[in-house]
């Protein structure tokens, strides 16, 4: 998490974390008391919340269960949850998965205007620069002297000169959408 920048970064911590504490187990028995101490430290230092319930078994071996596999997510995504919830399907391990749905949206991506500057109209865009410019010469900074022109330039070519049409969107392996 970067928190001197000014930006907020989503964090996803999940794995097999083998600790055992009454934040989201069972009642702990002495021996284990202060083991996930650590854990519990950086959860706070983050402001890092669990996703599954409190107690929800993760582990299962014989008549022995436990919780030690945890899903822990900023403050953000914690808002943005679904569901997080075990998957009782046999994969060959003595855990369970654990399926977690975020209610997540990506900003529409805004793809910049192509100019078809083969079939740009030089003649124009050179006579309405002309004429924006005129023959006086321009006063100001040096800064100025060069910005205007290339203002004037840039709005002539972009006013005058046919837009491209958008690309069509493709998928991952070049196939259209």
């Amino acid at each position: 998490m970067v928190r001197s920048a000014g930006w907020v970064v989503d964090v996803v911590i999940a794995g097999d974390f083998n600790r055992h504490d009454q934040l989201w187990g069972e009642d702990v028995v002495p021996e284990r008391y202060g083991e996930a101490d650590r854990l519990v430290a950086l959860m706070n230092e983050f402001a890092l919340s669990s996703l599954l319930q409190r107690g929800t078994k993760i582990w299962h071996r014989g008549v022995h269960e436990s919780t030690i596999d945890l899903v822990l997510v900023s403050e953000e995504l914690a808002g943005s949850v679904i569901s997080c919830k075990t998957l009782t399907s046999n994969h060959a391990s003595d855990q369970e998965a654990i399926d977690t749905v975020f209610d997540t949206s990506v900003p529409e991506r805004k793809m910049p205007e192509r100019l078809l500057l083969k079939n740009a109209p030089w003649n124009e865009i050179n006579k309405r620069v002309a004429a924006t410019l005129g023959s006086k010469p321009i006063g100001g900074t040096v800064q100025y002297q060069t910005d205007r022109p290339m203002a004037v330039v840039l709005e002539a070519m972009h006013a005058l000169t046919p837009k491209a049409k958008p690309a069509p969107m493709r998928s991952v392996d070049g196939r259209k959408i």
